[in-house]
């Protein structure tokens, strides 16, 4: 049986853990459409910021880079609606998002983009969906990229018929794939925004909630070897739910999910055995945008805003929950979207958010700040992996680093220690161990500080964990 965690550990601090600065990258009209303007941000491989964001309605879409401590800011071909942001592995810039087709009624296409130079941007159209979207905040399509590079876009589909559902686009480098991941045959069900990511294995894994009955369900699924998208989680939101939610995977590959409960916001994760769930504070149901970051730590880092309340929030969680203002004392604009993104080479995270200028006017604003960590070794709790037995504590260490596995049959195992590049380090050969619990405790005080990955290979099997070394 799955167990909840239905505990609220929360403080209410005028400090965050992150030691947040701020700056304004552009203004935007004041006259929105209700449903607000949608924002995105994406971290490049040298821990650049780039954002897209919207103007005059949706009329108007730019896209704006920082580069040597300045904004450098272009204006988009259209403007649209459900923007993805994403940075390929050559720091090439791409998009995904909806935009109505004022030849044909009602119609929405899918377009994708991939930035050619400051004043071009290459468009492909996707799909075409058979529905005018009215511009929502719930219509976000989901853009990531598989391990080998190549694009994927989680979207919410319609046709004339048939309500709303879920698909899949994938580029296998010589056109685009499409797939249903969730097909709703039923009339007044609604399906809202997902949110797609790849796990080291090359597997997809899509969140998103869906109206069923009289409630809101949180669905997870995952693309399996057999070709076809298997459902691993499906979530009563008693109370109801948000349209908005995020997903991110940890250094275990396992995912973790923010999202809204019963005007409240929630966030679950699995932690190798059962699904987890903190309840963290109130929010409310309209006009709620969340989003989610995992330091490099795991730890998770919320920017979300409340239920017509004018201001941005940002939390986080060592032990207990933390919450307050992003950027204290300011007025934001409620209809506008948040995001927030981790950059693991600096350990920089970097949030996207609208606050109201002296003058009244929107301002589209960024900020950026290292992730302060207070984990002493002995505080740090053991994660338990449940499937392999393999544990490493503390994976915050000075130099001793104790491994426990289960020895599933009696012989020799290989234990290696690589570092974020790849390369390997040392390794230590166990020949003769006994079938149960075993432990050793390794020596790493030569190590330099810094992230490194310790490999246990047993049977011709191979897991890992990530540890981090500090002077």
């Amino acid at each position: 049986m799955k167990r909840c965690l239905f505990l609220i550990f929360l403080s209410v601090l005028s400090f965050a853990q992150v030691n947040w600065q701020y700056e304004q990258i552009d203004s935007v009209d004041i006259y929105q459409s209700y449903f607000g303007a949608i924002n995105s941000l994406a971290i490049d491989t040298n821990g650049n910021p780039g954002v897209v964001y919207c103007s005059t309605g949706y009329r108007r879409g730019f896209y704006a880079y920082r580069h040597d401590g300045e904004w450098h800011k272009e204006r988009l071909v259209a403007g649209g609606v459900g923007h993805s942001l994403v940075y390929d592995f050559n720091n090439i810039a791409h998009l995904s998002y909806y935009i109505g087709d004022t030849t044909t009624t009602p119609t929405t296409l899918l377009c994708y983009g991939t930035r050619i130079d400051s004043a071009n941007w290459q468009i492909s159209v996707i799909d075409t969906i058979h529905y005018h979207f009215p511009g929502w905040d719930e219509m976000k399509t989901s853009l990531a990229f598989d391990t080998a590079g190549l694009p994927a876009i989680a979207y919410v589909s319609h046709d004339t018929i048939q309500p709303q559902y879920m698909k899949y686009a994938h580029y296998n480098g010589y056109f685009w794939d499409t797939s249903v991941v969730e097909y709703e045959g039923l009339n007044n069900r609604w399906t809202w925004s997902p949110s797609l990511k790849f796990d080291k294995h090359n597997k997809p894994h899509i969140v998103f909630t869906k109206t069923e009955g009289s409630g809101v369900v949180l669905r997870y699924y995952t693309y399996d070897s057999l070709n076809h998208w298997t459902l691993r989680w499906s979530k009563p939101l008693y109370g109801g739910g948000t349209v908005a939610l995020d997903l991110e995977l940890d250094s275990d590959q396992y995912p973790h999910i923010a999202y809204g409960e019963g005007a409240g916001l929630a966030y679950s994760w699995w932690d190798g055995a059962s699904w987890q769930t903190d309840y963290i504070t109130s929010i409310g149901w309209v006009d709620v945008r969340i989003r989610l970051a995992l330091d490099n730590y795991d730890q998770p880092h919320i920017v979300f805003t409340r239920d017509m309340q004018m201001c941005v929030l940002y939390c986080y969680k060592d032990s207990i929950w933390h919450v307050s203002w992003l950027e204290p004392n300011t007025v934001s604009e409620p209809n506008y979207d948040v995001d927030i993104q981790f950059c693991k080479k600096s350990g920089i995270m970097h949030a996207l958010y609208t606050r109201y200028s002296i003058s009244n006017l929107p301002l589209v604003c960024h900020a950026w700040g290292e992730v302060v960590t207070k984990i002493t070794e002995g505080k740090r709790s053991r994660i338990k992996d449940a499937r392999n037995g393999f544990n490493i504590y503390p994976n915050i260490s000075s130099g001793l680093l104790n491994v426990e596995w289960i020895q599933k049959f009696q012989g020799g195992i290989e234990l290696a220690i690589y570092d974020v590049c790849g390369k390997r380090i040392k390794s230590m050969v166990e020949r003769d161990c006994l079938i149960g619990n075993c432990k050793k405790t390794l020596n790493l005080s030569d190590l330099t500080r810094g992230i490194y990955f310790i490999v246990l290979k047993q049977n011709d099997k191979e897991v890992s964990k990530k540890f981090t070394i500090i002077r």
